[in-house]
């Protein structure tokens, strides 16, 4: 299953991913083929800062959809339970570990943002 997080705190996803398993074995899925991958937009900067600052003016864009546009939005959005994945690249790879853990993901899809090439690392831990 791919789980869309757009928004939001990922902890409220918990609920779903612990009827999922039940949910396949019921149509007749074998319980070790029940895969279960996240879907989140993410951005790797240089640094913690650096990656917010480059992702601040988005999020104030009205034109971007993907994003909130209340600096207290983003800043929860952004936080380690958020569904935005955003900061350094030690900070990204310690909250794909923690939804591992909280949600038992196996796989990951991310939509990279790319704001400038140099600054962008994309792909997961």
């Amino acid at each position: 299953m791919v789980l869309g997080l757009i928004g939001g705190d990922i902890r409220r996803s918990r609920p779903l991913v612990e009827r999922y398993p039940t949910a396949g074995q019921a149509v007749g899925h074998a319980p070790d083929t029940l895969k279960l991958g996240p879907t989140i937009h993410f951005y790797v900067g240089k640094t913690f800062q650096g990656a917010r600052e480059d992702l601040v003016p988005v999020a104030q864009d009205p034109g971007r959809t993907w994003l909130t546009h209340r600096p207290d939005e983003f800043q929860a959005v952004s936080s380690p339970f958020g569904a935005l994945m955003t900061s350094s690249t030690q900070e990204v790879i310690d909250k794909f570990l923690t939804e591992h853990k909280l949600l038992g993901t196996s796989r990951f899809m991310g939509r990279a943002r790319h704001l400038t090439c140099d600054s962008v690392i994309c792909g997961a831990p």
